[in-house]
């Protein structure tokens, strides 16, 4: 995905709906909004207090909820059970888990993405899963959004894949609902924390889950005119430091972590060379399921191991966009086009890609640091209508936000 609801009325107070701005004229029915717990909240936040917690977890003097190693469950998994390699570690741990509340969105969810910070020691880690409620009060199974830990020397980090039945499929990071099937009424998400060694303790300290109803459709033609933007937010650009995915190793496949790259050495204050960084985050994104670097969540969590607050979420056009380049946080955004569909790209065509939105133009058009360029011929002013078309039909509005523990945002200003 909290008192800041504008557009949605007043929903659960163990979330954090954040509203979207009104679309434009072609995309009305869209809605998306944003659920957010974090450890001690803070300005329109939640804390963790509505959380059940499960044996073997407590609540740290932050608000943290993390193993408690010495009262965590024991099992064991089986090594190369899973595609030939191990799902966890291949040998005995322990574990404890966390569940959320279950939270409405005030319309029906037919995706939701969570997302989630923690703390993973070496030789620790966490599974994070969803489920929804549908009409009726019924609960689907709990689907995995992934094993994740911040380094490799105890497990690989993965999607699950094969996860669809007659509710819902989980498509690597995003939980869609069913065609044909009725949209659910909320979410919920559940962290089990695990580790194989007693001074390895893992955390949370937030979880996130951007949930939206079905996409808008691509059409053909001439894109539909763009929300209304805000003018006296246009004619500011960011200073984030271009970098291109193009490397002979790497290429199409590294756009989302050049992206993201891009994106810490901007809060770093980093002009260094882009190679190295870039070369950091791929490594620290890769997901051996989805053999590739483009998994949504998995890219936010690498961010939030740098210090940072990062989560995926959702928006309803590039008006939305607006408020957090005024705030000073670059966007990242997730958006496909085929030929023509794009004017001034650096390719003719992707099926889905990650740039950076780093501000506006005078005119409202949006300013992005796309890394399919090369060389230093990575900024790109996009026709607004365009790029909020491509980015809405391709991923409905997806984007990476992050920034440091404290800083002023959008969500947090709200009244």
């Amino acid at each position: 995905m909290r008192p800041l609801v504008l557009l949605l009325g007043v929903l659960a107070s163990a979330a954090l709906p954040v509203p979207g701005s009104p679309a434009g004229a072609a995309e009305a029915g869209y809605l998306a909004s944003q659920f957010f717990w974090r450890a001690g909240g803070g300005p329109g936040v939640s804390p963790f207090d509505g959380w059940e917690r499960g044996a073997g977890t407590i609540s740290t003097a932050d608000g943290r909820l993390a193993l408690d190693p010495a009262t965590a469950q024991p099992a064991s998994d089986a090594p190369g059970a899973y595609g030939g390699k191990h799902y966890y570690n291949g040998g005995p741990y322990v574990f404890g888990e966390v569940t959320s509340p279950l939270t409405p969105a005030g319309f029906g969810i037919v995706r939701a993405v969570p997302s989630w910070n923690v703390d993973t020691p070496p030789g620790s880690w966490i599974e994070i899963s969803v489920r929804a409620q549908l009409p009726g009060g019924r609960l689907t199974r709990w689907y995995s959004a992934g094993v994740w830990a911040a380094d490799r020397s105890t497990v690989s980090r993965h999607s699950v894949k094969d996860q669809r039945d007659d509710d819902a499929v989980m498509t690597t990071d995003t939980l869609v609902i069913a065609d044909g099937k009725p949209a659910a009424e909320a979410v919920q998400v559940k962290v089990r924390l695990m580790t194989a060694r007693p001074d390895a303790v893992p955390s949370l300290q937030m979880a996130a889950v951007a949930v939206s109803t079905a996409q808008p459709k691509r059409r053909a033609g001439a894109p539909p005119p763009p929300a209304s933007g805000d003018p006296a937010r246009w004619n500011r650009v960011l200073d984030v430091q271009g970098c291109t995915q193009s490397y002979p190793d790497g290429d199409a496949g590294w756009c989302s972590p050049t992206s993201m790259s891009m994106i810490l050495s901007y809060w770093a204050k980093d002009a260094g060379p882009c190679e190295p960084k870039v070369r950091a985050a791929v490594d620290g994104v890769y997901d051996w399921v989805y053999e590739g670097h483009g998994n949504w969540p998995f890219n936010t969590a690498f961010a939030a191991t740098r210090n940072l607050e990062a989560s995926v979420a959702r928006f309803r056009s590039l008006a939305d966009a607006e408020p957090w380049i005024v705030a000073g946080v670059p966007v990242g955004m997730s958006y496909a086009w085929n030929p023509g569909q794009l004017s001034g790209a650096p390719v003719r065509s992707s099926d889905g890609h990650l740039g950076v939105l780093v501000g506006f133009d005078a005119n409202g058009d949006p300013v992005v640091n796309d890394p399919a360029g090369k060389g230093d011929d990575i900024r790109r002013t996009y026709k607004r209508a365009e790029l909020e078309n491509q980015w809405l039909t391709h991923s409905g509005g997806t984007a990476y936000l992050v920034y440091p523990p404290g800083w002023s945002t959008p969500w947090n200003k709200a009244p």
